[in-house]
């Protein structure tokens, strides 16, 4: 998942933030509990206005994360 990640970051630079959160991590607790992230990869996706719009459990990979972001407007 991590290099899909990169790719995806570098594919969107400038048009979608991506953004890795450790669950595990102390410090990152509160967003899990938040956002009521079981399983890991959690994949979330949000607006400009930071509004979830797609949540998926489990991998994706880079022609689901081109659906998705596609889906969402951005070119």
């Amino acid at each position: 998942m991590e290099s899909v990640l990169k790719e995806a970051k570098a594919k969107y630079e400038g048009k979608v933030q991506v953004i890795k959160v450790n669950i595990e991590e102390e410090k990152n607790y509160k967003l899990a509990l938040k956002y009521n992230i079981r399983l890991m990869p959690t994949i979330m996706f949000f607006d400009e206005n930071r509004q979830v719009k797609g949540r998926y459990e489990g991998l994706l990979d880079m022609s689901q994360i081109d659906k998705i972001v596609s889906s969402m407007g951005v070119k």
